[in-house]
């Protein structure tokens, strides 16, 4: 991704079955061939651990402000 000004973040969240638990996002940092996401993230898990997980999702945008 380098077309012009590219940034990117990642998004985490914990997964009960199909619904989020809870979303967490890390710093919107500049989108190069090998961007660095150097954050950690602590979640409680719901008591019940089946069907327990956590998705992964990165979203690159053109700028800061773009959706």
């Amino acid at each position: 991704v380098n077309d012009g000004e590219t940034v990117s973040y990642v998004k985490v969240s914990l997964m009960n079955q199909r619904r989020a638990v809870k979303t967490k996002k890390t710093a919107v940092v500049a989108a190069g061939e090998e961007p660095q996401y150097n954050e950690s993230f602590h979640f409680r898990p719901p008591p019940e651990m089946d069907g327990v997980h956590l998705t992964l999702q990165v979203h690159v945008a053109s700028d800061s402000n773009s959706k």
